[in-house]
């Protein structure tokens, strides 16, 4: 991690904070503050270019704006966030959504990314979630697994069981570095 530009990029957030108002754990996890984000978009754009990509619980919109795409959509639950992350990076398309995400994603997306929040849900609704996506025919979907022997989350999730049929695991990004957590690349079958 590289403390100056970690520092730099907080001061940022906290600028943007106190204009749009938004959940207070973005000010402090930035792409340079968080050590799985730099990790993340290198394995992504390893698999790209996509000509669609889409993350739903883009925060800040700090992973998603450094994906080699031709398009790509943000979604949030966090008015405030969307809102900082039209100012922080303008060519991605920001959307606000209470939760009911799935209208927001053109059929055939390219790659959907979903990290750092899934273990919120229930398994039901992620269930649900990932049915809907398989629905939309999304050729690829990311998802963060995090391991149980890690305290402070309300569920863990197996992805591997929870993926609908038409998905197969294409790759998975595992590094000392992320800290018990896993990236997991499903793709269509």
């Amino acid at each position: 991690m590289n403390i100056v530009r970690c520092f730099l990029e907080y001061l940022h957030n906290r600028r943007l904070y106190t204009i749009h108002n938004f959940d207070t754990w973005h000010i402090k996890s930035g792409y340079y503050c968080r050590a799985y984000k730099p990790l993340l978009v290198s394995w992504l754009n390893e698999h790209g270019p996509y000509t669609l990509a889409v993350e739903i619980g883009c925060g800040l919109g700090d992973v998603l704006s450094r994906l080699q795409a031709d398009r790509m959509i943000g979604i949030d639950i966090d008015e405030g966030a969307i809102q900082a992350a039209r100012k922080k990076y303008p060519n991605p398309d920001f959307l606000a959504s209470d939760g009911n995400h799935l209208p927001y994603i053109p059929p055939k997306a390219g790659i959907v990314i979903m990290v750092n929040w899934l273990h919120n849900l229930t398994e039901e609704r992620l269930h649900s979630l990932l049915c809907g996506l398989a629905e939309k025919q999304a050729d690829s979907i990311v998802v963060d697994q995090l391991d149980p022997s890690v305290s402070g989350y309300p569920r863990y999730h197996r992805f591997e069981e929870l993926i609908p049929k038409a998905y197969t695991l294409h790759d998975r990004l595992s590094l000392p570095e992320l800290k018990n957590r896993e990236f997991l690349l499903f793709s269509r079958s």
